[in-house]
Formats: C-alpha cells, sequence, structure tokens
C-alpha cells in the first residue's frame, strides 16, 4: 500500500511531524489527527469527500478488475488469432496446393480434349470423304438405273406398239390367208 505524508495544518500554524498513514484510512481521521480540532462543516464536506472518495476508490477497483479481465480477454483474443491465423495460411498453402493439382488437372484434359477434338475431326474428315464416295457412286448407279428404266420404258411402249402392229399384221395376214385359200379354192374349183 501506498503511504504518503500527512497535509499540513491550514492556518493555526501548528504543525506536526510528517507520519506515514496507509492510503485506506479515513480522511477525515487523517485530517483530524493533523489539525486536532476541526470545525464541523469542515468535517461534514471531509466526510462527503471521503464518502465520494470510497465510492470512487470502488469504481476504480471495479474499473482495474474489468480492465484485468479485459485485457486477459485481448490476450486471449490474439492468441485465438494467431491460431485462426495459422489455421487459415495452413489451410490456403493447403488450397494452393490443390488449386495447382486442379489447374494441372485442367491442363491435361484440354490437351487430351484437343487431341480428341482432332482425331474426332480427322475422322469426320474421312467419313465424310467415304460417304461423298459413295453418294456419288450411287448417284452414278441410280442415275444409270434411271436412264435404264427410261431406255426399258422406250423399250415396253415400242414392243406394245411392235407387238400391236404384229398383231394386226398377223390378223391381216390370216385375213389374207384366209382370202387367198378362198380365192385358191375359187381358182381350183373354176379351174
Amino acid at each position: 500500500m501506498e503511504t504518503k505524508p500527512a497535509p499540513a495544518a491550514p492556518s493555526g500554524g501548528m504543525e506536526t511531524a510528517v507520519s506515514t498513514v496507509p492510503k485506506i484510512r479515513d480522511i477525515g481521521t487523517i485530517a483530524l489527527e493533523a489539525l486536532g480540532k476541526i470545525d464541523t462543516v469542515l468535517a461534514f464536506e471531509l466526510s462527503v469527500m471521503n464518502d465520494h472518495m470510497k465510492s470512487m476508490e470502488g469504481e476504480n477497483a471495479l474499473i482495474k478488475a474489468e480492465n484485468d479481465m479485459l485485457k486477459a480477454k485481448l490476450v486471449q483474443q490474439k492468441e485465438d488469432e494467431a491460431d485462426i491465423y495459422y489455421y487459415l495460411h495452413k489451410k490456403l498453402d493447403a488450397n494452393y496446393e490443390v488449386i495447382a493439382q486442379l489447374e494441372s488437372d485442367i491442363q491435361t484434359v484440354k490437351l487430351e480434349r484437343d487431341a480428341m477434338d482432332k482425331a474426332f475431326h480427322i475422322k469426320q474428315d474421312e467419313t465424310q470423304d467415304a460417304f461423298a464416295k459413295e453418294k456419288k457412286e450411287l448417284t452414278e448407279r441410280i442415275e444409270s438405273a434411271e436412264d435404264t428404266l427410261h431406255a426399258l420404258e422406250v423399250f415396253r411402249e415400242r414392243k406394245i406398239v411392235l407387238e400391236d402392229t404384229i398383231a394386226a399384221m398377223e390378223s391381216t395376214l390370216a385375213a389374207e390367208k384366209d382370202n387367198h385359200k378362198k380365192v385358191r379354192r375359187y381358182i381350183y374349183i373354176y379351174i
């Protein structure tokens, strides 16, 4: 505890020896010892001041306790912050490794996809060329078949005409034969 010298007498000319008094002692008691006699108003004021000082000391003690508690919380928060900072940096480093691996995987997949796209386009071009060639051949065969079909239709039409002509000629021939037989018989009969 802190000690301080007693205050000097205000006007009486009476000086007392400096004594060490603990701070907790009542200020009124200290004043009475220092002055010997005290007036009632001054004693009341000293008593009020003493009460005020006690309440201030109580508040000061509470504030100090709260300050100590806040200091402890601050220390704990700083430790927690350091732990969180360490954890986040550790996690960030791990994430950087994961990101680097994923970026590498992305590059690998892109290269594979590009190779597959190139192979697909080559295969597609080859297939389209083969289909174009086959289509050309089939188109030529269709055109040839259509030409043949047209020729066959013309032939059929001519055949029908020829068959009709032959039938007409045969019927004319048959009629002529009959007519010839009749004429021959007639000639034979009359000759």
